[in-house]
């Protein structure tokens, strides 16, 4: 759903966006993940790996991410969004 570009990078663009389905949450999730995103863009935790890793979670949840759809997303989250 992206333009691939020179380099084999990947541009988002609001025409791709529209194609993208986004969830509802339940009110209790959606506090879970507004305290987790607040937490982390707060500069005074430690904890900022594991509390990605929770975020990341409860997304992968939300958009009922089958393993193999996980390991995809976890690979770009580590190795960037270079196809090449």
């Amino acid at each position: 759903i992206c333009a691939i570009k020179a380099g084999g990078f990947r541009e988002l663009r609001v025409i791709y966006i529209d194609q993208v389905t986004i969830p509802e949450a339940l009110p209790a999730d959606k506090k879970v993940i507004a305290s987790l995103a607040e937490q982390l863009s707060s500069e005074v935790h430690k904890n900022v790996q594991e509390l990605e890793m929770e975020l990341n979670d409860r997304v992968n949840h939300l958009y009922k991410l089958i393993p193999e759809e996980i390991s995809i997303v976890n690979e770009y989250i580590t190795k960037g969004y270079k196809t090449s």
